[in-house]
């Protein structure tokens, strides 16, 4: 079962941040994960083929147990059409991807539980396949997120039974040396988001309903509270203004918080349905537009993207819904043109892109079809 069945629902992060891996065939079998060569296709057989360093979409899933894949798709931005997705990994519950410092490298948590707890692997996508480059332990059950150090020699997990911690890439950007804690598990604790702002680790606190600003040091230096029951979720910064926004999973909304680390508070709060729509439903993720004018948050049950307009100072103002296209939008991302949103619809085991033209997105187009996907990231080949 997921993790989500085991812990979800019961109501329930200390060193310094600082700066070997294992290479194996392109054909290997290691711990449960399975890499597949694939040949070359002639361009024929693959019409909307991208150009050679173009990024492409890759695609982790969630299926639970110890099933899951991962996927690579090629992207037409000018008529927003997907090839036929490939899958070049097999891999238990690869639910979060989180690309390298530099160009080709693609990171992925294993989201399991039990007494190995979760692990976190590296991989070489260049081209239109998968080498794995180093594999950890995630030192705690079921990660569920990454972020990378500004700096990109390290990476920082969320264990969603066990804590936060770091983990140092090697010279290849891989990880492969053991890591250290960074945020021990309270009771109930249940990490799910990590990022850095201005220097400042910030841990979205599921269980504890609260953000953890965390120093280099490791102490933590302020606690953003939320009502309880909220069930903070994911975070967005905003690209210029000292806010961020926060999705709320428990309540199904959106929170304005200030970011200036020793002043962090919420500063507003909204609903993610439409008035007087009162159907279950739970947020998942949230993010900004590159011009930080307008926030996009999905909900899992009404099935949508919401959309706010950002004021001159941070705040939103409601302008819409759009539908997901499937059931149960877990991520999302906006396409390096910022022209459409790629949905990953984890229910109806479809990714779906959405034309957006000045801010609003619009009808839900042709999906790729791919098995239980939780998380969609473009990544440069080369």
């Amino acid at each position: 079962p997921s993790k989500r069945n085991l812990l979800r629902h019961q109501r329930l992060a200390r060193s310094p941040w600082a700066g070997g891996s294992v290479i194996v065939p392109a054909t290997a079998t290691i711990a449960n994960i399975t890499v597949l060569m694939r040949l070359s296709l002639p361009s024929w057989l693959s019409p909307l083929q991208a150009a050679s360093g173009a990024p492409r979409l890759w695609i982790g899933t969630q299926p639970g147990g110890e099933q899951g894949s991962i996927h690579v798709v090629d992207f037409d931005s000018a008529t927003g059409e997907f090839a036929r997705p490939r899958k070049v990994v097999d891999i238990p519950n690869p639910s979060w991807l989180c690309p390298g410092p530099r160009p080709g490298i693609l990171h992925t948590v294993v989201e399991q539980g039990g007494p190995s707890g979760g692990r976190v692997c590296t991989f070489d996508v260049r081209g239109r396949r998968a080498r794995l480059l180093g594999e950890v332990r995630s030192m705690g059950e079921y990660p569920c997120h990454l972020t990378l150090a500004p700096d990109g020699s390290f990476l920082v997990v969320a264990n969603y039974g066990g804590g936060v911690c770091r983990l140092p890439l090697g010279a290849d950007g891989a990880v492969g040396a053991s890591g250290s804690p960074i945020v021990t598990p309270l009771p109930r604790s249940r990490a799910h988001w990590v990022g850095f702002r201005d220097g400042t680790l910030w841990v979205a606190d599921f269980g504890h309903d609260c953000l953890r600003l965390i120093e280099q040091s490791g102490r933590e230096v302020h606690t953003v509270r939320f009502p309880s029951g909220a069930g903070p979720r994911t975070i967005a910064w905003h690209p210029h203004l000292p806010v961020c926004f926060v999705a709320c999973e428990s309540d199904n909304t959106v929170r304005v918080v200030s970011t200036p680390t020793g002043e962090a508070r919420i500063v507003g709060e909204h609903s993610l349905l439409p008035p007087a729509v009162h159907v279950r439903s739970v947020a998942a993720h949230v993010a900004t537009d590159a011009s930080g004018q307008f926030v996009y948050a999905s909900n899992r049950g009404h099935d949508s993207v919401a959309v706010f307009e950002v004021s001159p100072t941070g705040g939103l103002t409601p302008c819409g819904h759009a539908s997901s296209g499937g059931a149960h939008p877990r991520h999302f991302t906006l396409d390096p043109t910022g022209r459409w949103l790629i949905v990953a619809n984890r229910d109806s085991n479809n990714v779906v892109p959405i034309p957006v033209h000045e801010g609003r997105p619009g009808q839900a187009r042709k999906p790729a079809h791919v098995r239980a996907p939780s998380s969609v990231t473009f990544v440069n080949g080369e």
